[in-house]
């Protein structure tokens, strides 16, 4: 199965319920543990969706077995993005915007106590922003990756170039390290551009 950052993801009842957003991979096992999508419009909010809630995925779209009610109540990444009394889902502080007029080089951050991941401690989170580096410099950026039904990572997409962009696939035993900002890879980019 292919699933490309920013696919949409519908539910049973063929319901846009959001888009791919990151990727949570244990970077041990190098397995795919769950999606994280992103739903609604503007702020929105993100559920975490584990992989057995998948029926079918392409390059444009992941098909889930779920109906868009059992998706809202799925949990977010972080702790505190459900409201408990009405049940119903709201953004999480950290997912809001910083306030107009805030100098950008300020961070906006909370108390660590209201940011606990609800993703298995040591898991990375992919994003379509994670660089791709070979031995001789960056390449590219992950568009997105293959796996199997049990999460194993085969193929990672790389989309390279900068003009005339283009998707490669590179089997993930070409990677080196792995983490949420920049994957290393232990070949050239020549090789690189070649398998595709």
């Amino acid at each position: 199965m292919r699933l490309d950052f920013n696919a949409q993801v519908m539910t049973r009842h063929d319901v846009v319920a959001g888009h791919l957003e990151r990727l949570a991979i244990d970077p041990q096992t190098r397995k795919l543990l769950g999606l994280v999508v992103h739903c609604g419009e503007h702020i929105g909010y993100d559920v975490v969706l584990p992989l057995y809630f998948l029926v079918s995925a392409s390059a444009d779209l992941i098909q889930l077995h779920i109906s868009e009610e059992r998706m809202d109540r799925l949990p977010g990444p972080t702790e505190g993005s459900e409201n408990a009394l009405s049940g119903m889902r709201v953004p999480h502080i950290r997912e809001l915007p910083a306030p107009i007029g805030w100098p950008a080089h300020y961070a906006f951050t909370f108390p660590e106590a209201l940011t606990h991941s609800t993703l298995p401690e040591g898991t990375i989170e992919l994003t379509n922003s994670t660089t791709v580096h070979t031995r001789d410099g960056m390449i590219g950026t992950v568009a997105g990756v293959e796996v199997e039904k049990d999460g194993t990572i085969e193929l990672l997409v790389v989309r390279i170039g900068t003009v005339h962009r283009r998707d490669v696939l590179v089997p993930i035993a070409w990677v080196q390290h792995l983490n949420a900002i920049e994957i290393e890879l232990s070949r050239s980019s020549d090789e690189v551009r070649g398998v595709g």
